[in-house]
């Protein structure tokens, strides 16, 4: 965490969250608790658990809505219209994420 930046994470168990609000408050940063934005993934997307995958395409999600907003003034349009982000959502991969490589008996 940065002074004076946003932080983002997802909701974490109490312990957790309890950390990042005290270290929020030290480094005088606004910590925002991204939302699960409920997308509907095709079944057997990934080997990756449904609620894990939509925890993290909605921090994404919330990511990409930042930054765009501060480099386009808040003028989104149809930079992330909800169809757009679906598509690019349900077509893209994330090699290493609860990845299992077979190889040489080894796995």
């Amino acid at each position: 965490m940065k002074e004076g930046c946003k932080a983002f994470t997802v909701p974490q168990p109490g312990a957790a969250m309890s950390v990042l609000k005290k270290r929020s408050i030290e480094k005088k940063c606004q910590l925002e608790v991204v939302e699960n934005l409920h997308f509907k993934f095709p079944p057997n997307t990934t080997s990756c658990p449904p609620h894990i995958l939509n925890l993290n395409a909605s921090l994404a999600v919330t990511l990409c809505k930042t930054w765009l907003s501060i480099k386009h003034n808040n003028n989104l349009g149809h930079l992330m219209s909800k169809e757009i982000t679906e598509k690019a959502l349900f077509n893209c991969t994330w090699p290493g994420r609860f990845q299992v490589k077979h190889e040489k008996n080894i796995s």
